[in-house]
């Protein structure tokens, strides 16, 4: 299987790095504390039930280390994961930091309390933020 992120995600993230076959994304939107866990799978598979027993079980321990460090990096008052696929359906879980009063660290949540999905705010990171983030990432320690 030769894998390949979709076109859309690619555009839009940043690889921070990856954990077993599950590539890991920043979205770059500094609006929102936004990762990306894009599993290397087949095509076929578009939904988490269709995963191996074993690739579902390393997502969500993946899951759990990266709210943590959205959490901690971040400083944010909650967390929303989610997998919905309606758009790009390439098999990839979203795990976004929220604030309710609409600061955090590296900017705000414009979207609060709604859902950030179709929210028009957009803003990049600046070179400087997407390094700090690189680098409190590679400090992670992802394995058990």
């Amino acid at each position: 299987m030769a894998f390949e992120l979709h076109p859309r995600l690619a555009a839009g993230t940043i690889k921070l790095g990856q954990y077993h076959n599950c590539q890991i994304l920043l979205k770059n939107n500094s609006h929102y504390a936004w990762l990306l866990i894009v599993p290397e799978v087949e095509s076929t598979i578009i939904d988490l039930h269709q995963l191996d027993k074993q690739t579902y079980l390393y997502i969500c321990e993946l899951q759990l280390k990266l709210s943590s460090f959205i959490q901690e990096y971040f400083n944010c008052y909650k967390l929303n994961t989610a997998c919905i696929g309606n758009v790009v359906e390439q098999l990839h879980i979203h795990v976004v930091g929220r604030n309710i009063d609409t600061t955090y660290q590296q900017g705000n949540d414009p979207a609060w309390p709604a859902p950030i999905w179709g929210h028009p705010a957009k803003q990049a990171y600046t070179e400087e933020q997407i390094i700090a983030i690189q680098q409190a990432f590679s400090e992670l320690t992802l394995e058990s």
